[in-house]
């Protein structure tokens, strides 16, 4: 049996450093929307033109996605304001 080759792992390495990344972004931007603080969403909208726009919506449809599944007091709040 071969052993994988460096190059493999080290894009196995980045694929979960990417994936953990991102999952740590979306609980960030939970909380503060949780805590109705969009400061980062509104810039991201307002200064990353067409793209930052098209990520925005991405983020909200995972906050909304999110708070579906989660069962604590402030979930519907962001599933409300998500909309």
């Amino acid at each position: 049996m071969s052993r994988p080759l460096v190059g493999e792992q080290l894009e196995a390495v980045h694929s979960s450093r990417q994936r953990a990344q991102t999952a740590h972004d979306l609980l960030d931007y939970y909380i503060q929307f949780s805590r109705e603080d969009t400061t980062r969403l509104d810039a991201l909208k307002k200064d990353g033109g067409k793209e930052g726009r098209e990520r925005v919506a991405v983020i909200l449809r995972r906050l909304s996605a999110m708070a579906k599944e989660v069962d604590i007091p402030v979930a519907e709040k962001v599933r409300t304001q998500s909309r």
